[in-house]
């Protein structure tokens, strides 16, 4: 029989939230599945390793242990018998090559495990709508989600991985047919660049920006939503419900401190937002160019509101709409009228109509009536197009008040933001969120403090004049030879870890292991930007005398350690 729900739990719990996912699991079984609904888990922990179970309706103390280990007995089972099939028609060299993708055991990928679990859901409980629920940890798109402790290695999740994941389902199993709804049960992953990596194969997506309580969603809560006749038929109400019991779930926790968000967010707007975001970029990057008393105004105004915006995640993401809403008030005074003032706050209005829909905003008009983003994109009018990104979001607590339901990655400092692995995401690119980014490091990063040039910045300019040297001579070298990957692209030449952007030389991770004192990261949650070139202290005497300089030339001159 079609059931009109499946719902598809994957708890990844082989880290300090096994705990919460027995408790999860509880929690669904006071429901359990129904006439019109379907509950199938795959639970991870030390214990059991990918155990898939049907979850069925019962209270009794030590009952869910038994189904899980009873789960456990039938897979092994299932196992041998296949195991003897091939066997006995095959050798038994032949049939060991055979088996073993069959084996519990098999070191299959992430992705794999999971779009495993999927595929055997739908085949064995078709439905009219399928919801998938990711429980685990989660760190957005800095971090990643579902961390896995593998020993001393730890796998996860990438938004990259999750994007090509949601579309191997999308294709090979649903036949094209999107997901209905894709819920993330993490910390901080409500995000603009999460969002658009899945936005093509699921319908809605609901999660929270900022930090969840280890006992994740109410899923006796869900269940009953889905179970609702009045609504389980309407995405957008079934949605909305959820995020309401979400919220009302956790409000009493606010006597223990606790503050919680969570958003339903409808992916059919997903480009719409891309394209709002990409004519705030466009219009930013822009004027950070203009003359410098303008540029000064435009950067004080940026770095006021990112420092006042909602944050996440030791202040590495921002929620976007109350960051465009602070900019755009910043914008609105009597000396600044001037054009740039005008393009600024227009673009933010394109942002916040996108995010909340024209028809919940004060002053939707002040948006553009026409944005072209260009390679025969349709033209949007931001005044009357979005209908509204995000369909319901809800918060308790006073910590994540300003939440509006979608997050973006916004650095303090280029130091440790690992931007060259960001830029590969697709959001950052389409939406040029990425290129905004690099414009506002450079005109808010401080200056380094006046002084003679410290000889370890004069290393850096050599160092990285030879790299530059190199390179040519490697392209150089790849033109005559028509195929040095080595050359060209080299993790040695181009971005050695070791050489550039080392761990453990920077952060001081892997040498002195210490955080609060080495780590730049701490550097820049005081100063924001801080300088990553330094001169040499003016009041220091330096006990070797005149150190060697770079002129324009790049020719060597002495300078002499004087005070200026």
């Amino acid at each position: 029989m079609t059931r009109k729900w499946t719902l598809m739990v994957y708890l990844a719990g082989d880290n300090n939230l096994s705990e919460e996912c027995i408790f999860a699991l509880n929690d669904m079984k006071k429901i359990g599945s129904t006439e019109d609904v379907t509950v199938i888990v795959e639970l991870d922990t030390p214990v059991h390793e990918n155990t898939r179970l049907k979850i069925e309706k019962g209270d009794s103390p030590g009952e869910l242990v038994r189904e899980l280990n009873q789960s456990r007995l039938d897979r092994a089972k299932d196992i041998t018998k296949r195991i003897n099939r091939m066997s006995s028609s095959k050798s038994d060299a032949a049939a060991g090559e055979k088996l073993e993708p069959t084996l519990e055991r098999v070191d299959l990928s992430y992705s794999d495990r999971i779009f495993a679990f999927v595929a055997d859901c739908v085949d064995k409980y078709p439905a009219e709508h399928y919801m998938l629920v990711l429980n685990g940890h989660g760190s957005g798109v800095y971090g990643g989600l579902l961390f896995k402790e593998d020993g001393e290695d730890i796998e996860s999740l990438t938004a990259i991985n999750l994007g090509q994941l949601i579309e191997r389902i999308n294709a090979a199993v649903l036949g094209n047919s999107r997901i209905d709804i894709l819920g993330i049960d993490t910390c901080v992953m409500a995000m603009s660049e999460v969002s658009y990596a899945v936005h093509n194969h699921v319908k809605v997506m609901i999660g929270a920006e900022g930090f969840e309580p280890l006992a994740g969603w109410p899923y006796k809560m869900v269940l009953k939503a889905l179970n609702d006749n009045r609504i389980n038929d309407d995405l957008k109400k079934l949605s909305t419900r959820i995020v309401q019991d979400y919220t009302t779930y956790y409000t009493d926790y606010q006597a223990a401190g606790v503050s919680v968000d969570q958003a339903a967010c409808d992916l059919s707007e997903s480009k719409n937002l891309m394209k709002a975001v990409a004519s705030f970029s466009r219009t930013l990057r822009e004027q950070l160019k203009s003359d410098e008393a303008t540029v000064a105004e435009i950067r004080n105004a940026l770095v006021l509101a990112h420092w006042e915006a909602q944050p996440y995640l030791g202040q590495k993401y921002v929620d976007l709409y109350d960051f465009c809403s602070l900019l755009k008030e910043l914008c609105v005074r009597p000396d600044r009228e001037a054009d740039c003032w005008k393009q600024i706050r227009t673009v933010c209005q394109n942002v916040m109509n996108t995010i909340r829909g024209p028809q919940n905003e004060e002053h939707p008009e002040d948006a553009d009536i026409r944005f072209d983003h260009g390679n025969g994109a349709r033209v949007v009018n931001f005044q009357t197009d979005p209908k509204g990104f995000i369909w319901k979001s809800c918060y308790s607590g006073p910590i994540v008040q300003y939440s509006y339901g979608v997050a973006i990655y916004f650095p303090w400092s280029e130091e440790n933001a690992k931007l060259d692995e960001y830029g590969e995401i697709r959001f950052v690119n389409d939406s040029e969120w990425i290129e905004f980014l690099l414009e506002y490091l450079r005109v808010t990063k401080r200056k380094p403090r006046p002084g003679p040039v410290a000889i370890q910045n004069q290393a850096d300019k050599v160092f990285s004049l030879a790299f530059k040297q190199l390179e040519q001579a490697n392209s150089k070298s790849s033109t005559a030879n028509k195929s040095s990957t080595a050359n060209k692209s080299s993790t040695a030449n181009k971005s050695s870890t070791a050489n550039k952007s080392s761990t453990a030389n920077k952060s001081s991770t892997a040498n002195k292991s210490s955080t609060a004192n080495k780590n730049l990261d701490n550097l820049a949650g005081s100063m924001r930007n801080p300088p990553t070139d330094f001169n040499s202290c003016i009041d220091w005497k330096d006990p070797f005398g005149p150190i060697a300089v770079m002129d324009s030339s790049n020719a060597v001159q002495p300078i002499r350690s004087t005070r200026r």
